[in-house]
C-alpha cells in the first residue's frame, strides 16, 4: 500500500511533462506557421511591420527571437509610405502581387496582427474567412471591388476591431449598419459603394 503514493506522483509528473511538451510543440508550430506566412507575403511584395519576440519559450528552446507581424499591407505600392514607423520592418521584394483568396488562407497564422490592409480585384467574400481568426485586429482596410455584404460576416468575430475602411466595394448601407449594430465601438470610414455604374462615398463613425 505504501508504494501507491509514489506511483501516483510519478503518474502526475508524467502527465505534467506530457502537457508541457504538447504546449511547447504547439507553440513552436505556431511560430513556424507565422514565419512561413510572413515570408510568403514578403515574396508577394507586402509591407510588414512587427516586433522581435524574445520570451521565455524562445529562451527555453534556445531558438533565436522570431519576428511577429503586427501590421500587414498587401497589394498596394502605397503601403510602404502609409505603414507605421518606429518598429522593425521586414525586407520586401520590389514587385507587388495582388493577393487572391488562396493567398489569404495564411492570414490565420498571424495571430498578433493589429492592422491589416488588402487591395485586390481577385479577393471574393469567401476568401475573407481567415480574417475571423485575427482576434487582436484593431484596424482593417479593404479595397476589394468584389466584396459584398457577405464578406462582412467574418468581421463579426473580431472583438477588438475599432476601425473599418472600405473602398470600392459592393457593400451596402444595410450590411455596414448590421455590423455596426454588433460592435458599438466600430468606426466605419470612407465607404465607397459600386452600384449600377455609379460611385458614391459614405462615411460612418461612432
Amino acid at each position: 500500500m505504501r508504494f501507491k503514493s509514489p506511483l501516483i506522483w510519478l503518474f502526475v509528473l508524467f502527465g505534467v511533462v506530457a502537457v508541457v511538451c504538447a504546449y511547447l510543440n504547439a507553440s513552436l508550430k505556431d511560430v513556424r506557421r507565422e514565419t512561413d506566412a510572413i515570408n510568403r507575403y514578403a515574396r508577394m511584395g507586402a509591407h510588414i511591420r512587427g516586433v522581435n519576440i524574445d520570451g521565455w519559450l524562445i529562451k527555453l528552446t534556445g531558438r533565436k527571437p522570431h519576428f511577429s507581424a503586427t501590421e500587414l499591407c498587401m497589394g498596394d505600392p502605397k503601403c510602404f509610405n502609409e505603414i507605421g514607423t518606429g518598429a522593425f520592418v521586414a525586407m520586401m521584394e520590389n514587385r507587388i502581387v495582388k493577393p487572391s483568396d488562396s493567398d489569404l488562407i495564411h492570414l490565420s497564422a498571424l495571430r498578433s496582427l493589429k492592422e491589416l490592409k488588402i487591395t485586390s480585384d481577385k479577393v471574393t467574400d469567401s476568401g475573407l474567412a481567415p480574417i475571423a481568426n485575427l482576434k487582436e485586429l484593431e484596424v482593417l482596410e479593404l479595397t476589394l471591388p468584389r466584396m459584398t455584404d457577405s464578406g462582412l460576416q467574418c468581421l463579426q468575430a473580431l472583438p477588438h476591431l475599432r476601425v473599418l475602411r472600405l473602398t470600392g466595394t459592393r457593400v451596402s448601407e444595410v450590411g455596414t449598419a448590421k455590423l455596426k449594430g454588433m460592435n458599438a465601438r466600430l468606426q466605419i470610414q470612407e465607404v465607397a459603394a459600386i452600384s449600377q455604374g455609379s460611385h458614391s462615398v459614405r462615411t460612418k463613425s461612432a
